[in-house]
């Protein structure tokens, strides 16, 4: 288990790509059911509308962007590659999710009911946490074009575009 979470980690730092992951379907399960109780807690917990709104929330969002993935994946002649790289964006996110957890929390998001401490409403630290909350999503939008980039056989600006439209249009769907 710590060889693949080395693995997850070495992709985020931006050292292997989706190509190291094992094709395994066993992974990719773990890897998502991970994923999505990891986010269903998170969304739960920042949004307090019930877990039914937070479940639908989330498989609406996580199927849109795989079914996109999916889409481009195909017209680039790449689906072998799909399980692999599908594998490699949850197990990133994973991490980054791990990572906005304490800082959503300082910046001053949790703060409905049982959420964050009211001193840390006006700390002079909410900004700073805010500001690195901001590069932990642009640093999520690099791996994510990194992993784009190797999977799809596409220049690194492409792979960055793909991941910045994809973070907009999911950005998008949750604004609806």
């Amino acid at each position: 288990m710590s060889a693949i979470i080395r693995l997850y980690w070495q992709i985020f730092r931006l050292q292997l790509g989706p190509d190291a992951v094992p094709a395994s379907r066993s992974l990719l399960f773990v890897t998502a059911l991970v994923y999505s109780l990891l986010n269903l807690g998170v969304w739960v917990w920042i949004e307090p509308g019930g877990l039914m709104q937070a479940s639908i929330s989330l498989a609406l969002v996580t199927g849109g962007w795989l079914l996109a993935l999916w889409g481009i994946m195909l017209l680039m002649g790449k689906v072998a590659r799909y399980q692999q790289t599908l594998t490699a964006l949850l197990g990133v996110n994973v991490i980054l999710v791990l990572m906005s957890v304490p800082l959503h929390f300082f910046a001053g998001g949790a703060l409905v009911d049982g959420g964050a401490d009211e001193a840390m409403n006006g700390s002079a630290l909410t900004p700073v946490f805010r500001l690195l909350l901001l590069g932990l999503f642009v640093w999520g939008i690099f791996i994510e074009g990194f992993i784009y980039h190797r999977a799809l056989d596409i220049s690194p600006l492409q792979g960055n575009l793909l991941a910045l439209a994809m973070s907009m249009g999911i950005i998008a769907l949750l604004g609806m």
